[in-house]
């Protein structure tokens, strides 16, 4: 587990995150486009949370439970109400939907992935830092 897989993975989120956000700006609706774009996304946001929360998480939450780590509690919320509503939305936005209600779908989409940012930025600033600091990550993939 390094900084450098963790923060490759999230480079290629933003990147996705980005070109959907823009299609959603634009006129006259790209509909396979913005299909394709979100079924990517949302493969990569699943494999990167399922080797995170394995490498990262995990190690931090049992490492700090005594004492507790500060703002863990809050960080923990928000992150699990984010996981909730990106699932909602997934849920909600299946090619059909997207097609047939294209300006919820834009609404939507622009709601969603500022969250989905702020929170990559979150992690690369604060708990990346943390858990290379604390050796639970490397620096880099070992050769």
């Amino acid at each position: 587990m390094s900084l450098e897989r963790l923060v490759f993975e999230h480079d290629a989120i933003d990147l996705l995150s980005r070109n959907l956000r823009e299609l959603t700006t634009q006129e006259p609706p790209e509909f396979d486009a913005a299909i394709s774009l979100l079924a990517q996304l949302a493969h990569e946001v699943e494999a990167h949370l399922d080797y995170e929360d394995r490498s990262v998480y995990s190690v931090l939450i049992e490492r700090y439970k005594k004492p507790p780590l500060i703002g863990a509690d809050t960080f923990e919320q928000l992150f699990q109400a984010l996981r909730v509503d990106w699932c909602g939305y997934l849920a909600e936005w299946c090619e059909e939907n997207v097609r047939s209600e294209w300006g919820r779908f834009c609404a939507a989409t622009a709601t969603i992935i500022p969250r989905l940012q702020a929170r990559v930025r979150t992690e690369n600033n604060l708990i990346y830092s943390r858990a290379l600091n604390d050796g639970v990550i490397t620096l880099r993939e070992a050769s």
